[in-house]
């Protein structure tokens, strides 16, 4: 597998990006966050067997 290619200098992280797009589009804030949250998977621990 090929090594992750680094970010350019000054550019964003995907996050930041999302949510200014979202704000210009004139999205509820609300209703972002949770649609974000929906779509992040949570960081559970595994469970053992």
């Amino acid at each position: 597998m090929a090594a992750k290619k680094p970010p350019a200098k000054g550019e964003k992280p995907q996050k930041e990006r999302f949510i200014e797009a979202a704000k210009e589009a004139g999205v509820d804030q609300g209703q972002f966050d949770r649609a974000v949250d929906s779509l992040i998977r949570q960081k559970t621990p595994k469970k053992r067997s």
